[in-house]
This record gives structure tokens, sequence and C-alpha cells, in this order.
């Protein structure tokens, strides 16, 4: 259990009320902002620089950690929504780091939760999500963030009112840490079967920065740490906002003869960890790539596409 600083008696009761709602009593036009915003933010745990971790977010996983199997990482990456509470508190109970996967730029229609669901609006979604050659992404949609600011109403109000409950959610399961995945709308097309009209590049880099640190605001206020889900574009500038990074497969894009890898030097710089995953199998653990991982402090994991091992093929880097 974390323990949070003293607070005044009234600042320890707004806590109290922030921290008795759950994701599933949030009314539709409600936000926790302004509670948050008297009260001063909890103590945070920092994901660990140095690291043997595990990325479970596959339904395999999380079928596996939630009748009791444990990876043997000492950070953990799982489903938000999907691993049980009870699951969360007995890797707590292990000792190990627990980082909490969401979505947070696309919506989900295989969710089922009441807070998924209000996602589904059509005002709120733009194209299917495609990556890579034309591969799409089975029920999501990218989000309409266009406009995005804190203040913002109508659609940003209902995003951040979603998005605030899916991080009470976190804190309230025992996660240390966030991951809010699909955070680069603005480098993708998001009008594959988008509404008439919706340009390609319909979100701009400055919509994703606004979105981006508001999202990182809103998890330390809440006592979280939070990781830059790859969006390699952007982080010499959100470097500062985030408490590290996980990214996926930066070894496999290559820029001027080295590997994209090199665009998180400003999270080694500041001294915070760096996850990363690739979909490999462990001959993929060259010479020159555990070079690479060592001299960025990189923590690689080797696992399969659709993340389905419990543990994976290799570990590299500075853990």
């Amino acid at each position: 259990m974390r323990v949070f600083p003293l607070l005044t008696a009234l600042t320890a009761a707004l806590t109290l009320v922030s921290c008795g709602s759950s994701a599933s009593s949030i009314h539709p036009t409600e936000t926790l902002e302004p509670v948050l915003e008297l009260t001063a933010a909890p103590a945070r745990r920092l994901p660990p620089v140095k690291a043997a971790w595990s990325y479970n977010i596959g339904g395999t996983n999380t079928d596996a950690l939630n009748a009791g199997q444990t990876p043997n990482g000492s950070v953990i990456s799982v489903d938000l929504l999907d691993v049980s509470s009870a699951s969360i508190g007995r890797l707590n109970g292990l000792g190990k780091y627990v980082i909490c996967y969401y979505s947070a730029g696309t919506s989900e229609n295989y969710r089922t939760d009441s807070q998924s669901q209000r996602l589904l609006a059509p005002e709120l979604n733009l194209g299917e999500v495609q990556r890579g050659s034309g591969t799409v992404w089975e029920g999501e949609k990218w989000l309409d963030i266009r406009g995005f600011t804190a203040t913002a109403t109508g659609r940003a109000a209902t995003l951040r009112s979603v998005m605030s409950a899916r991080l009470d959610l976190a804190r309230a399961k025992g996660c240390a840490a966030v991951e809010p995945d699909n955070v680069d709308a603005y480098a993708n097309t998001v009008n594959q079967n988008a509404p008439s009209g919706t340009p390609p590049s319909a979100i701009k880099a400055a919509d994703q920065l606004a979105y981006n640190r508001w999202t990182a605001d809103a998890a330390h206020a809440r006592g979280l740490s939070v990781l830059l889900k790859n969006d390699l574009d952007q982080v010499s500038t959100l470097a500062p906002n985030y408490d590290g990074a996980l990214n996926e497969s930066c070894f496999g894009f290559v820029t001027g003869g080295r590997p994209e890898c090199d665009l998180l030097r400003p999270f080694t710089g500041a001294g915070k960890a760096i996850y990363v995953v690739e979909y490999h199998p462990s001959s993929y653990a060259t010479a020159v790539r555990k070079s690479i991982a060592a001299q960025l402090h990189l923590n690689v994991i080797l696992t399969d596409e659709n993340v389905e091992r419990l543990n994976p093929y290799a570990r590299f880097g500075t853990w």
C-alpha cells in the first residue's frame, strides 16, 4: 500500500471523496479535476531505471494472471481493465512494480465497462486504427482529440471524464504507473472508414501535445507514475512531463544508420526508466543491439507479437 503525505483536515476529506469514486460511479458530465486541484498530489513511485520486466497485456496473459500465475520480471505491465484488483494486489504483495495499460487514444468496441461504452459515441470517433502495411486493428477507432485543452467543453470534456475515470481505477486497483497507449494519432492516417470529410491528418502535433500533457498531469495528480508510449517524434518535448518511456519496436526502424531507439535519449539523459519490447525470438539479441541498449540504458525484452507469453524469450540492456 502506498503511503501518501499528511494533508490538512480539509484536504484529507477531499482526498477521501476522490479515492471513494469508482469508474462506474462517475456521472457522465463529472470530472475529478476540481477536487484534485484543491489537494496536494500524492507521492508516486517512480519506475525502476534498471529492471527485468515483462509485458503481459495479451488475453492469454490476462487469464493467466487472474488465475494466479506470476511472470518472473520485477516490473509487470498488465491490462488495467481486465486484470482483477485481487491479481494486482497479489503482484504488489510479491514486490512487483505494476504498470497498467489502457488505450488513451482509441475507442474499443470490445470493452464492456460503461466508461468505455461512452467512447463509442459517433462524435468522438474518427477512422479505424491502421498500423504497418494496411493492418487494421479490429474494433478500434482513433478518438477525436482535435482542439483538446484542459478546460474545453463538449467532446474534450467527455474524453477527460472517461480517462480520469480510468486513472481513478488505476489508483484504486493499486497500479504504480500507467502506460496510456495510442497517443500518436497525429503521426497516423486517421480517415480509414472515418466520417465523411475527415482529412488523413486530422490530428495535429499540437493537439497530441496538449492531450499527452494533460494525461501526464492527470496521472500525477492521482499519485501515479506515467510512461510515454511510443510517440518518438515528441519525446524531446514530452520527456520532462513523463516518468519514463515504454516503446514498441524502436530497433526495427532505422534512420541515418541508427535505430529510432536513439530518439529516447532525453529519457536516458534524465535518468528515467526506458522499457522496450521487440516482437522477435531470442536470436534478435545481437551484439550490436545489446551494445546500443547498454548505451541508451534500455530494458529490452523479446516476446511474441500477440504478447501471449507469460515470460519473454530473452532480456538484454541495463537490467
